[in-house]
């Protein structure tokens, strides 16, 4: 999320940054906590409007 300026999260408030940037630290960070099936849920129902 670094890499985007906040002009664009603001262009885009539709998007949940916070939640991403989040995902984000348990996948690299935590990889033990992963659940298998919120991931495949949120890469078939909840990457629409990115």
């Amino acid at each position: 999320m670094r890499a985007l300026s906040s002009e664009t999260r603001a262009r885009i408030p539709d998007v949940p940054w916070a939640a991403i940037a989040g995902l984000r630290t348990v996948v690299v960070h935590e990889y033990f906590r992963i659940n298998p099936e919120l991931i495949l849920d949120i890469a078939e129902n909840q990457l629409t409007p990115l």
